[in-house]
C-alpha cells in the first residue's frame, strides 16, 4: 500500500533533514553550500523558478546540485534537476547533480546515462536511518 501523502512528505523531509546534518553519508567530502536553505532557481523569461532541495561544494570546489524524490522516479526528474544544473552553469564553472530517489524507473536510468555530471543514488530508509547506493552505473 503507497504511503499516504503526509507520510510521503514527511519521508522527504526527514531525508533532506538526514542529510543535512550528514551530508558526507552521501559523498565524502561534501558540504552543504546553501545556509541551510532550499535555493531558487530562475531560467529567465516567463519560465516558473525552481527550487533545489541542496545546494552542496565537493571537494574539488563543484557545486552539486542534490535533487531528492521520495519514491519512483523517471524522465521528468530527470530533466528537473538538469534544468537546476544548466541554470546555474550560466553563473557557476564546474556543477554536477546527485538524484537520490527510492527507485529509478529504466527510463530514468537511460535518460541520465548521457550526462556524466549527473549521478543517480537510491536510498534505502530503515529503522528512521539512511543509507545510499549508486544506481545505474555499469
Amino acid at each position: 500500500m503507497p504511503p499516504s501523502a503526509g507520510t510521503a512528505r514527511f519521508l522527504e523531509r526527514d531525508l533532506q533533514r538526514a542529510l543535512r546534518d550528514n551530508i558526507g553519508r552521501l559523498e565524502p567530502g561534501l558540504k552543504i553550500a546553501d545556509r541551510d536553505k532550499e535555493r531558487t532557481v530562475k531560467y529567465g523569461g516567463t519560465a516558473k523558478p525552481g527550487r533545489i532541495d541542496i545546494t552542496a561544494e565537493d571537494r574539488r570546489g563543484a557545486t552539486v546540485v542534490i535533487e531528492l524524490k521520495r519514491g519512483k522516479v523517471g524522465r521528468r526528474a530527470i530533466g528537473q534537476i538538469l534544468g537546476y544544473m544548466g541554470a546555474l552553469m550560466l553563473r557557476k564553472k564546474s556543477i554536477r547533480g546527485i538524484l537520490v530517489a527510492k527507485e529509478f524507473s529504466p527510463q530514468g536510468i537511460a535518460a541520465a546515462r548521457p550526462a556524466p555530471a549527473l549521478q543517480l543514488r537510491r536510498y534505502i530508509h530503515r529503522r528512521r536511518k539512511f543509507a545510499f547506493e549508486v544506481v545505474g552505473a555499469d
